[in-house]
């Protein structure tokens, strides 16, 4: 991700690549906070480490000449709230963990952070993702979901090389819900 800044009003805007982009036209960054900066908020936790390389990522695909240019991010890592998302896919366990994803993002939502990704291919498949997303409705969630596997799909056909075939290490949940596939 990368941030940029709108000429007109001044607010830095966020982007899915490392370049500096163009304002969402939808982008209302003065909800929850006063700053004018948008806050990414990460649900991890879900591998512990993968809310951390996500962390990484944005640091590193961050145009920052100083500290204070790179984007405020929030790391939520709250293993012992999330039931295992393949135990739940797999009919190992009836709990979703749909409402325990809401409830962490409703915590990022309400500390001020404007987009949120999930660091974990399993929670977006459907039979989580769906639920999760009906109860943030309800509980008032003003955040913008980023969707990892859309956005992967996204990226790998803006590709110039068209690839044509793709490897995927997922967890028997993902592999077997066909989210990629589909």
């Amino acid at each position: 991700m990368a941030v940029g800044e709108d000429a007109n009003s001044g607010k830095k805007e966020l982007a899915t690549t490392p370049t500096k982009a163009q304002p969402k036209a939808n982008l209302n960054t003065q909800k929850l906070r006063h700053s004018n900066t948008p806050m990414i908020g990460i649900v991890g936790g879900i591998g512990p480490m993968a809310g951390v390389d996500l962390y990484k990522q944005i640091v590193e695909n961050t145009i920052a000449a100083t500290d204070q240019e790179h984007l405020p991010v929030l790391l939520a890592s709250l293993p012992n709230e999330i039931t295992d998302r393949t135990s739940f896919l797999l009919g190992l366990t009836d709990k979703n963990p749909a409402s325990a994803l809401a409830r962490v993002i409703m915590l990022l939502n309400n500390a001020g952070c404007t987009h949120v990704g999930i660091a974990c291919n399993t929670a977006h498949a459907p039979q989580i993702y769906e639920p999760m997303v009906a109860l943030l409705g309800i509980m008032g969630s003003r955040v913008e979901l980023v969707h990892m596997i859309e956005e992967v799909i996204r990226q790998i056909t803006l590709h110039p090389a068209q690839p044509q075939r793709i490897g995927i290490l997922s967890t028997i949940g993902t592999y077997k819900t066909r989210i990629y596939q589909n």
